[in-house]
């Protein structure tokens, strides 16, 4: 069935920010990209990288369902900040033609920020830039606050059983870590809520 497609609609995506939803109960948006894949490339193993992203999303490669990120049916989540690799079956890919990434994110309020960084490669060059997007994010944050922790518990013990040379510096220490500490452990017990 020919459907006549209004070119309001279809605009070309600008790496900065996305439409504002038009309707109240939210609009799905698609993004789609073509790529080629080399027959030479068919026992190489490949991934797929998407960018921490503020919706959620469903990802498809040639009409196929590649990845779920995040949920708007029950509960909808929409604050995923970490990168994510999938492994792209080689079943999915026609080499030596043309195949279509789709990425359908639902937004539900006025979210407007930009889609992640997506790209295809191998598998080992996908999971090292995860790991790092991950790490220099909420992981680091976390490691942050145990290390801010356990230097307040040190230097509070420091302070309690050293009374020979009790030093008013380490309980000033201790309480700027443990606040230091709970800080951190604020940003990371609610990262992932709207």
């Amino acid at each position: 069935i020919p459907l006549s497609i209004d070119p309001i609609l279809l605009k070309e995506y600008n790496d900065k920010s996305l439409p504002p939803k038009s309707q109240k109960t939210g609009t799905i948006l698609v993004f789609r990209s073509f790529f080629e894949i080399d027959k030479k490339l068919s026992n190489t193993d490949l991934s797929f990288h998407i960018g921490s992203t503020n919706y959620p999303c469903r990802i498809f490669c040639n009409g196929n369902l590649l990845f779920t990120l995040g949920s708007y049916k029950d509960q909808y989540t929409s604050r995923l900040r970490f990168a994510s690799g999938v492994m792209l079956p080689p079943s999915f890919i026609n080499y030596d033609s043309i195949n279509e990434l789709s990425v359908q994110i639902y937004q539900r309020y006025n979210e407007s920020s930009s889609l992640g960084k997506i790209f295809i490669s191998s598998k080992k060059v996908v999971d090292g830039y995860t790991f790092i997007r991950n790490f220099f994010s909420l992981n680091l944050i976390q490691a942050t606050m145990i290390v801010t922790i356990i230097l307040s518990a040190y230097f509070i013990f420091l302070f309690i059983f050293k009374k020979d040379k009790r030093n008013n510096k380490h309980l000033l220490f201790a309480i700027c870590c443990f606040f230091l500490g709970m800080g951190y452990a604020n940003i990371t017990f609610s990262f992932n809520y709207v």
